[in-house]
């Protein structure tokens, strides 16, 4: 998913399937509030937006967001079955992609 979340949010979440957990890997904003007096509410995008989406669609070696659904991916995690999502990649050795660690682009 990539879009606005419940509360006007732009942000994304990569749904991730394995043989031990359903999960999903983002939540991060990809937008902020605006600055200075007077500004309306309308939420203003960051550099991390494109830096998340460039880096999502580089780590899984696709040229579109719609081709990554199917996509298989390494996840990595706090703890290696559980816990939190901290990046992805392509498989090792698959001749594509890089590696995506959130928090470097957060």
């Amino acid at each position: 998913m990539l879009g606005w979340e419940d509360h006007g949010i732009l942000t994304f979440h990569l749904e991730t399937v394995s043989e031990v957990s359903h999960q999903a890997a983002g939540g991060y904003a990809l937008d902020g509030k605006p600055s200075g007096r007077g500004s309306d509410s309308k939420r203003v995008p960051s550099i991390a937006c494109g830096q998340f989406i460039m880096g999502i669609l580089e780590a899984v070696g696709v040229s579109k967001w719609e081709d990554l659904p199917g996509q298989t991916i390494y996840v990595y995690r706090e703890d290696c079955k559980r816990g939190l999502i901290k990046g992805i990649s392509a498989l090792p050795g698959s001749g594509r992609g890089g590696v995506l660690i959130f928090e470097e682009v957060q």
